[in-house]
């Protein structure tokens, strides 16, 4: 009989910390269910996408775009060429990254690999 009262005060005061740990993500899927009965029953005209017009209407503010790597030493120049033709916003800077575990050849290889293409 008293194991049954410890199963049951342990249990009741898990049920109690599970319930209270989830309530942010109450929260957040309350929202995300506010903003979609408002986009699927609300006014159409609010929820459309700005045009291209419009966008390119607005002043572009400056931007930083961090790139963290770790052993991408073979990719990394590919991967800043594509997105430096494909991205439309002209106001931005990279910074790249190389964690301090990173050997010294792979970091001349980097600074070799970028230094003509920051420089043009």
């Amino acid at each position: 009989m008293t194991i049954d009262l410890c199963v049951a005060a342990i249990i009741t005061k898990l049920a109690i910390w599970v319930l209270l740990n989830g309530a942010d993500d109450l929260f957040v899927a309350m929202v995300a269910g506010y903003v979609w009965l408002r986009a699927r029953f609300g006014d159409p005209k609010e929820n459309q996408p700005p045009s291209e017009e419009e966008l390119d209407a607005v002043p572009q503010r400056r931007m930083a775009i961090f790139v963290c790597l770790w052993k991408e030493h073979g990719v990394i120049r590919e991967m800043i060429e594509h997105n430096v033709r494909s991205i439309r916003y002209r106001n931005y800077d990279f910074f790249i990254g190389v964690y301090p575990g990173l050997n010294d050849a792979m970091i001349d290889f980097m600074i070799e690999a970028f230094d003509d293409f920051f420089r043009s």
